[in-house]
């Protein structure tokens, strides 16, 4: 047994038995720059906890970065890879790793190397917000795929013909996507059932705390129903409708009408549930989209405006900054990514 493989079986007290007789199954992760933590080592744990409860390296992975130097996490931590990604064996499972900032992240050489792996043959994804390494290769469209809802409106506007399922995790072929956090632990799992049937997964399951193992089909978010404890569902169409920016011209008594309530009936029920008015819970909605988008893309002040919404930038300027006691300018050259080479 080499050094890596002894290191990849650690010592437990819980065993399965199972007949493996197939070589091991490979990973190589890509970790690139700003990566979640959290994301990489729910994905790493479970191949960790299946090689501990067999008792042998039945699953072995790599960790590399584009140059060989330290990963740098988001959470400032780093630590020495194993060497420099490299194109891999065409049986390997190759996970770009990613998190904040994106697009900062996303390497010419990395898209390369996952684009020929794909053309390979091998079975590539992307970890959180490895999905824009992935769209940057040119293999996502026309595929099921996924990211981290906090970056999903600006890859859109990036990538303007891809759109993201919304999803705890994707699969979709030889190409597997998830949105970071602990659906990293889904999606491996899904793997792990698999290769090795549902005994391997459960039981990594319940080694790893992770109460059940949930289908790729579940979104990302809580429900609003769950967020306000809503149990109206005429009031929860209505919050839904209002992520609809097609409906943000509308005035209170359209909107209204639109949903077959009296104003005053819907003023109520948003005083009840969110104690504020609609007005103000439309308007806090349209400025939180604003705020994504400035720290996520390049659009101007004056785009970000009417894109969300508002009837000039001087009127945007003045609800940022009484919402967030901050300029839109002045948040934006804080937070602004560098230059964008995007397609769609």
């Amino acid at each position: 047994m080499s050094d890596t493989a002894q290191r990849q079986v650690p010592r437990g007290v819980a065993t399965i038995e199972l007949a493996v007789a197939d070589a091991p199954l490979a990973f190589e992760f890509i970790v690139l720059p700003n990566a979640s933590m959290q994301a990489f080592s729910s994905a790493i744990e479970p191949l960790r906890v299946l090689n501990q409860l067999v008792g042998r390296p039945i699953v072995s992975w790599n960790v590399v970065t584009a140059d060989g130097g330290p990963a740098q996490f988001s959470c400032g931590l780093q630590f020495l890879p194993d060497g420099q990604a490299a194109a891999p064996p065409r049986d390997t499972i190759l996970m770009v790793c990613s998190g904040v900032e994106p697009e900062k992240s996303v390497n010419p050489d990395i898209v390369a190397l996952v684009r020929k792996a794909w053309r390979h043959g091998n079975t590539v994804g992307g970890i959180c917000t490895g999905a824009y390494t992935l769209a940057e290769a040119g293999i996502l469209e026309g595929r099921a795929f996924t990211l981290h809802w906090e970056n999903t409106e600006s890859f859109e506007l990036s990538y303007p013909r891809l759109h993201s399922n919304r999803q705890l995790y994707a699969v979709d072929g030889k190409i597997m996507t998830c949105s970071g956090g602990t659906a990293s632990t889904d999606m491996i799992l899904s793997i792990i059932r698999d290769r090795f049937g549902a005994l391997a997964a459960n039981v990594v399951m319940e080694m790893c705390l992770h109460t059940t193992m949930r289908s790729q089909t579940e979104t990302q978010r809580a429900s609003l129903a769950y967020i306000y404890g809503v149990r109206n569902a005429r009031f929860l169409r209505i919050l839904e409708d209002l992520e609809d920016p097609e409906t943000w011209e509308m005035s209170g008594d359209e909107f209204a009408d639109r949903h077959a309530i009296s104003r005053r009936q819907m003023e109520r029920l948003f005083k009840t549930y969110t104690g504020q008015s609609p007005q103000k819970y439309a308007k806090n909605l349209r400025l939180e989209r604003a705020r994504i988008q400035l720290v996520q893309t390049n659009k101007t002040i004056v785009d970000i405006a009417y894109d969300c919404g508002f009837s000039s930038a001087d009127n945007f300027s003045q609800n940022f900054k009484r919402r967030f006691h901050v300029s839109p300018l002045e948040y934006s050259k804080a937070f602004r990514h560098g230059p964008r080479g995007r397609k769609g």
